[in-house]
């Protein structure tokens, strides 16, 4: 039985369908969160996986937006799984580490700061995974000032 290329690429785009689902990009974005606290003894492993998850999203968004043949479609949701992983890229584990990242992720992920709404509007996978990356990078930092000043 051979594989349909195409079934595996929407298949993972969309999260094993979570993209289908109502406020997808929220529900996806809870995985990485799951992540993190199960490997919280093992950062390494984390990290590894987070920086993984950009090439990852990169060409499977490529690919995907290619099928679905329209810009960007909502059910791609692999570039908040990858986002959300590198909005703990290199942080320790905490609870409310865990809930502001995901919540700064998120809210820089809808409301689209300078230079996230000009870097969406690249072509194909770039534009897809590139605006959730530079969220990321974003929240990262926040929760790094949080952290250092030990606001939380």
């Amino acid at each position: 039985m051979l594989l349909d290329k195409n079934k595996i690429i929407k298949c993972l785009a969309s999260f094993f369908y979570i993209g289908h689902l109502p406020f997808s990009g929220t529900v996806a974005s809870i995985f990485p969160v799951a992540v993190f606290f199960l490997l919280k003894g093992n950062p390494l492993i984390y990290n590894i996986i987070a920086i993984l998850s950009l090439p990852l999203a990169l060409v499977i968004s490529q690919r995907a937006e290619l099928i679905f043949q329209e810009k960007d479609p909502r059910c791609i949701v692999i570039d908040e799984i990858s986002g959300m992983f590198i909005s703990f890229l290199f942080v320790p584990f905490k609870w409310n580490y865990a809930i502001l990242g995901f919540i700064i992720f998120r809210f820089f992920d809808i409301i689209k700061f300078y230079p996230i709404k000009k870097i969406e509007k690249l072509p194909g996978g770039f534009g897809i995974a590139l605006d959730d990356i530079c969220a990321a990078v974003y929240a990262n930092l926040i929760l790094r000032v949080f952290i250092i000043t030990k606001a939380v």
